[in-house]
């Protein structure tokens, strides 16, 4: 299904812009998402880069200026549960690589070129921290589905296995003392001290930052974050 080139463009994190680029794309190569699927851009960026928030709004904007049925999938929604990490001594290091299931999301990707009936796939509520296992579906008529993550771009398996199914990759490109900024606000905002919220960025969200930075698939589409 991997479709893109080697050479990186780059272009600002403007929604508007995106979805004209992913129209154009469209309306290049026509598909039938009945037959072959829909168009699978793969968004990656560290922690708190506006991932899932730039998804989204790509989104509104394809379906409500292009007409184009679309959905995103976040990759936190294949978290391995609470449970699961406690039984496997990793709940101390939540969000690392191994924390996830990343194999089940290779599996569900690759039913994606037969997208002519509905899949479901797992949500995570930050209201329990913790994946709901059918929170969203997909009801097989998309044109373009976004699928958003820190690791989905993470050139060690099973995560490599992720980009050859996509059409497209993108990656956010942010001043990491801005994404700093950003996600210890977010730590604290989900009920940690600040005291907490710093330690755990020093401890989890630091490291695997600079492992996205520096392990990651170089992708098709750079796109720059400066406020």
């Amino acid at each position: 299904m991997q479709e893109h080139s080697r050479q990186t463009s780059v272009v600002p994190d403007d929604p508007t812009q995106l979805a004209h680029l992913i129209r154009a794309r469209l309306d290049a190569s026509p598909r039938d998402p009945q037959r072959c699927g829909p168009l699978i851009i793969l968004l990656a960026g560290i922690g708190a880069s506006g991932k899932t928030t730039l998804a989204h709004a790509v989104t509104t904007e394809l379906g409500r200026r292009h007409q184009v049925r679309c959905a995103v999938v976040g990759q936190d929604g294949f978290h391995r549960t609470n449970r699961e990490l406690e039984a496997l001594n990793l709940r101390n290091i939540k969000g690392a690589p191994e924390t996830f299931d990343a194999d089940r999301l290779v599996r569900w990707m690759r039913q994606l070129s037969d997208n002519a009936h509905p899949l479901v796939f797992p949500v995570y509520d930050r209201a329990i921290h913790d994946p709901v296992p059918d929170g969203g579906i997909i009801d097989g008529r998309e044109q373009v589905l976004i699928i958003e993550g820190n690791f989905v771009l993470l050139n060690t398996e099973p995560w490599s296995s992720l980009a050859p199914l996509a059409s497209w990759t993108w990656m956010m490109d942010i001043p990491i003392e801005l994404a700093r900024g950003r996600m210890i606000a977010r730590h604290i905002h989900g009920g940690r001290t600040p005291e907490d919220a710093l330690d755990h960025y020093l401890r989890v969200d630091l490291p695997q930052a600079r492992n996205i930075l520096s392990c990651g698939i170089a992708a098709d589409l750079s796109i720059t974050v400066r406020t």
